[in-house]
């Protein structure tokens, strides 16, 4: 019994351990001490990254487990293993998604960029127009905006075709509708704006819900560390400064 669970445990650590092998032109998988556990029948092959790797035949690209199951068919031209779950995938110019948990294609190959956040929020680039699409394929804002939408505060502010600005949140919902106005996120509740006040501009605080946090009106905002946990703000009335804490949302 004893020699069986050795046996079992030192399988496993040889499939954990497994690095890319060539024989002759043909590629395939060895342990640390070169004994071959995958067989060499590849173009080319990649180290593994998250429990995939990256195969080539045939100039196509595919993916295979630690076993040599075929997890993904050599149909892409390129293959990028982003995390444990998504991976992007190109097919000549167009790039889509596969989803591992989901075992399938949740993003076809149709976009010209794809950029994943560490929200695995999807940003998808097409016609030169940027949107978000979530994990299970489903499409959270349309490909209408300039730039990319960053969602990693949970609300982001999008620059439209009309280069005017709105504030949406992670749903897709129009928090503040197309602007010219220049728009600031500053945690995942509140967002700075910057109102025309007679004469000058002035930054005001709002919530999501569109209240304004204080009547008091600032001249001037600007993020003091790198860690960006704080604003300096100018008063407009008496041109004092002082902090916010983006966090507390205190001044």
């Amino acid at each position: 019994f004893i020699t069986l669970i050795w046996l079992v445990c030192h399988c496993l650590e040889a499939q954990t351990n497994l690095v890319p092998y060539r024989k002759g032109n043909e590629w395939g998988f060895s342990d640390r001490n070169k004994k071959i556990i995958i067989p060499c029948q590849y173009d080319d092959a990649e180290p593994f990254k998250y429990g995939l790797a990256i195969v080539q035949k045939n100039n196509l690209y595919g993916c295979i487990d630690k076993s040599g199951n075929e997890i993904l068919p050599f149909l892409y031209n390129a293959i990028n293993i982003w995390d444990n779950e998504l991976v992007i995938v190109k097919i000549q110019n167009k790039k889509g998604v596969f989803n591992m948990a989901l075992k399938k294609e949740i993003i076809p190959c149709q976009y010209n960029e794809i950029v994943v956040d560490s929200k695995q929020n999807i940003k998808v680039k097409k016609n030169y127009l940027w949107g978000v699409i979530d994990k299970s394929g489903k499409e959270i804002i349309s490909c209408r905006y300039t730039e990319e939408v960053n969602l990693d505060k949970d609300i982001a502010v999008a620059r439209t075709v009309n280069y005017k600005y709105e504030l949406i949140d992670k749903r897709g919902n129009i928090l503040v509708p197309e602007t010219e106005e220049i728009i600031r996120v500053s945690n995942k509740q509140l967002y700075w704006i910057k109102r025309s006040n007679q004469s000058e501009k002035i930054w005001e605080l709002y919530k999501i819900n569109g209240k304004k946090v204080k009547t008091t009106q600032y001249k001037d905002i600007s993020e003091y560390d790198n860690k960006k946990d704080f604003y300096i703000v100018t008063n407009a009335e008496d041109k004092k400064g002082g902090w916010f804490d983006k966090v507390s949302a205190k001044f």
